[in-house]
């Protein structure tokens, strides 16, 4: 529940901050389901851009100062550190340190609020860009 919370809080903040941004999400929301109609999860096709506003709420704040705790399976050397096998690590979201969601080579002006990176120049959601799913974690998941 606070991971909606605060992705909500950053979805206001950012509505508040890039009153265009609002006004493209509004117009895109009139065209495609007019005035007295709400969107639903059937929609989601449809309104590339809303979804793209979500994706960049997601990437541009880090919800949460870590990731979900991982166990090192074997001994590794990571920047020149040694990890033994069995080691809790726990990879760390905060600024600086959030390199994955904020990496220009993958997000150019990656500190910028900008929905229209995820999308094609025919307005479509661009599949190349990579997804913001590190908000919710890196690596694999072992049930």
């Amino acid at each position: 529940r606070l991971r909606y919370a605060l992705t909500f809080s950053t979805f206001m903040l950012a509505m508040v901050k890039y009153p265009e941004v609002q006004a493209k999400a509004q117009r895109e929301l009139d065209t495609v389901l007019g005035p007295d109609h709400l969107p639903s999860f059937a929609n989601k096709e449809d309104l590339p851009y809303l979804s793209a506003i979500v994706k960049e709420c997601l990437r541009w704040e880090v919800l949460l100062p870590f990731s979900l705790p991982h166990q090192s399976t074997a001994d590794d050397v990571y920047n020149g550190y040694h990890i033994p096998a069995g080691t809790l690590v726990l990879p760390n979201t905060c600024p600086p340190n959030r390199a994955v969601l904020h990496d220009e080579s993958a997000y150019p002006d990656a500190g910028c609020f900008n929905p229209d990176r995820y999308l094609t120049k025919e307005g479509k959601l661009d599949p190349s860009v990579r997804d913001t799913e590190a908000a919710f974690g890196y690596g694999r998941r072992i049930w």
